[in-house]
């Protein structure tokens, strides 16, 4: 009677990238718990204010109603002023004190107050949230949200890079994710996670998934322009939260030359298509959005 038939054992390479994983967790776990400690126990203050009065929760609520201002009432003394843009003269309607908090730092345009910061946050996730639950969503908690998804994509990235070095000592992954998640911007956004903070972590998080995109349509050989395309969309996503960020999009180029050297132009030209057309035509979006809030596309 012939023996019974053994399971496969793991090979060697599958055996090294399942025991890296407690290395790359853990640490994550860790990073990711020091997030929440410094939202929760050195930012959230009850002096913060309740979430419907900030600004974020304002453009959604405006979007949710069809309009690019937001729906609060500007002041009747500031439109009286000589220069209401002047901040001498309209400092008092910026102060706590003058019951004005919220207009610090919006624009003022044709009698209506707006969020000239970029829309992107309000339409992934302000409005979605209002839409669904009725309520606002604190915008600490959508920096801590939008950090913690970029410092994931960025650990992913990082465990891909890291099976190449099949000899990379766990304990050196574990270090390395430590210092993805420290030794960088995040927990400096994290420390005053106000409209500022909540505009540059939505930038942060989106380009990061782009990233992770990109990475794999480059290790796709049979439909990576879907992958490509995905990564567009999150580079035009990213663009209208921080419109700097412009430049950083032509890394959708990347996987397009590398299609090209590999196979044909027709594949490429696919390729082309799936990186530039998505991110046109959230580029016209906001171009529309923009003159329909300042009366100019190219007005921000």
């Amino acid at each position: 009677m012939p023996p019974a038939p053994r399971a496969p054992a793991i090979d060697a390479l599958s055996f090294r990238i399942l025991s890296r994983w407690p290395f790359l967790f853990s640490p994550s776990a860790l990073v990711i718990a020091v997030y929440v400690w410094i939202i929760f126990g050195a930012v959230w203050e009850p002096n913060i204010g309740p979430p419907e009065g900030q600004p974020y929760n304002l453009q959604a609520e405006g979007l949710r109603l069809g309009r690019t201002s937001l729906p609060i009432p500007v002041p009747s003394g500031l439109l009286t002023l000589a220069d209401p843009y002047d901040p001498a003269q309209n400092s008092a309607y910026r102060s706590s004190s003058a019951g004005a908090v919220g207009l610090h730092d919006l624009s003022l345009y044709d009698g209506k107050l707006y969020l000239y910061f970029g829309p992107t946050p309000a339409v992934v996730l302000f409005l979605p949230w209002l839409l669904l639950t009725g309520r606002a969503f604190p915008e600490e908690l959508a920096v801590l949200l939008f950090c913690t998804i970029g410092f994931l994509g960025s650990v992913w990235l990082f465990h891909r890079l890291a099976r190449s070095f099949q000899r990379t000592s766990p304990i050196l992954l574990g270090a390395g994710v430590i210092a993805l998640g420290f030794a960088s911007g995040i927990p400096t956004l994290l420390l005053r996670p106000a409209v500022y903070e909540v505009a540059i972590s939505c930038g942060y998080a989106l380009v990061i998934l782009a990233v992770v995109f990109i990475e794999r349509a480059l290790d796709q050989r049979r439909g990576w322009e879907r992958w490509l395309a995905l990564a567009s969309v999150a580079f035009g996503f990213a663009i209208a939260a921080r419109p700097p960020i412009l430049f950083g999009a032509l890394a959708l180029l990347v996987p397009v030359v590398a299609a090209y050297r590999r196979t044909n132009a027709v594949s490429s030209v696919k390729g082309l298509a799936a990186a530039v057309v998505p991110i046109l035509v959230l580029g016209l979006v906001v171009m529309v959005y923009n003159a329909g809030r300042f009366g100019s596309p190219f007005e921000f």
